[in-house]
């Protein structure tokens, strides 16, 4: 059975995806999938992009996994304890764990990678790990870790992406982790090992048959087809060549037609911790950003709906906030809801002083492309125009507004 993953961003909206359906998994066989562009290392401990993470998190683990309903599941931590006061934490390691090249996992890789190498080389890592007042081994199968306050969401840093448990053994006297080749070395203790890199073509994993869990993983060899277009990976999956896309594998526009051949299962799971967002960042020590008003003109100008539906075909929902729909800590009472109103954004740029001249264009504003989106994707760096339209101007004849009116 032929699988899609989808993914569709929504302005200042939560990305839907897929997965597939559940079956009973037989031993043996391959799976063929595709990254794309294709990830510069797969050392999830060092590069934390997308790709990098999607063919990575097969070949290195955390303490813990998450459920759909981002509940900890074990992996290299079998157990752990919260004490009463939510500030210590203490994990009890999996024990007869090897990483790839046959040496034992122990508390001196987590103590290594939470206290040195992540750090160094994720802020995001390093940022949660200054909530700590100390990381301790007692033993060589346990780790505990002390808060200087209650976090409630410190377990979701455990997770693989961001809380990767590196090698200690291979970075002995590396001092500059960021760059070290050692990071070129691909060792984990997941089910999955390296097989064979061919640049430009796939990606090869094989089965670790040293895994702790004992009979996993089910396949043999899992490939990640390098495909550069849109229009060969469509090709790809209509050709058999691979077996399932994910999001952003198709364009959206063609994930219905996709979806609606023989034997192919479309689904909207697998992506409840990482679902990505779209929205504006506005750089408010500028004019005309750095006032409320002209913000929430903007928030009631912008037609997510439309986005939604003709932009992403569908595949997206609208969010009021910083935090997705589905995510654990996200309090809807607290959110500002902004309706498309475009006369009501209109009353408050007239409030502003931009009322708009003879070509109904109040201003333009740089818009700058986001650092990690690619050259010639979605949103590309631009010239944003704030147009009012009218009954005499209506949208069909919306001019374009001088570039010299840049804020």
């Amino acid at each position: 059975m032929k699988r899609i993953q989808q993914l569709g961003l929504a302005l200042c909206a939560a990305l839907a995806i897929v997965g597939a359906q559940a079956q009973t998994p037989k031993a043996g066989g391959t799976l063929n999938l595709i990254v794309q562009p294709e990830p510069p290392n797969i050392n999830l401990g060092n590069s934390k992009l997308g790709p990098s993470s999607f063919v990575g998190s097969k070949v290195y683990e955390g303490l813990i996994t998450l459920s759909p309903k981002l509940e900890p599941i074990p992996r290299l931590a079998e157990s752990w304890t919260i004490s009463p006061d939510g500030k210590t934490y203490t994990f009890k390691l999996r024990q007869n764990v090897k990483w790839h090249d046959g040496k034992p996992f122990t508390s001196a890789d987590v103590l290594f990678s939470f206290k040195q190498y992540l750090p160094a080389v994720f802020p995001r890592t390093k940022l949660i790990m200054d909530q700590a007042e100390s990381i301790t081994a007692p033993d060589a199968g346990t780790v505990v870790f002390k808060l200087k306050q209650p976090y409630p969401a410190f377990m979701l840093i455990f997770e693989a992406t961001g809380g990767t448990i590196v090698p200690h053994h291979l970075y002995e006297g590396v001092t500059e982790y960021r760059t070290s080749p050692v990071n070129n070395t691909i060792v984990g203790t997941g089910p999955f090992k390296l097989g064979e890199w061919r640049k430009g073509a796939y990606i090869k994993l094989v089965k670790n048959p040293d895994y702790w869990a004992k009979g996993k993983p089910h396949l043999d060899n899992v490939y990640f087809h390098v495909v550069p277009d849109a229009v060969g990976r469509s090709i790809a999956f209509e050709s058999g060549k691979v077996d399932a896309i994910r999001a952003g594998d198709v364009e959206n526009f063609e994930i219905a037609r996709l979806a609606a051949a023989p034997g192919t299962t479309l689904s909207k799971a697998g992506w409840e911790f990482l679902e990505p967002m779209a929205f504006f960042h506005m750089n408010m020590r500028k004019k005309p950003m750095d006032d409320k008003r002209f913000r929430q003109a903007i928030a009631h100008a912008v037609d997510r709906q439309f986005i939604i539906k003709n932009i992403f075909s569908t595949f997206g929902e609208p969010v009021n906030g910083p935090f997705t729909n589905s995510y654990g800590f996200k309090d809807a009472s607290v959110e500002t809801r902004y309706a498309y109103d475009p006369a009501k954004a209109k009353a408050l740029l007239d409030e502003m002083g931009l009322r708009a001249g003879a070509m109904a264009c109040a201003l333009s504003c740089g818009f700058c492309r986001c650092p990690m989106a690619k050259p010639g994707s979605a949103w590309p760096s631009t010239c944003v125009s704030v147009w009012v339209p009218s009954a005499s101007r209506p949208l069909s004849s919306r001019p374009t507004c001088p570039v010299g009116s840049r804020a």
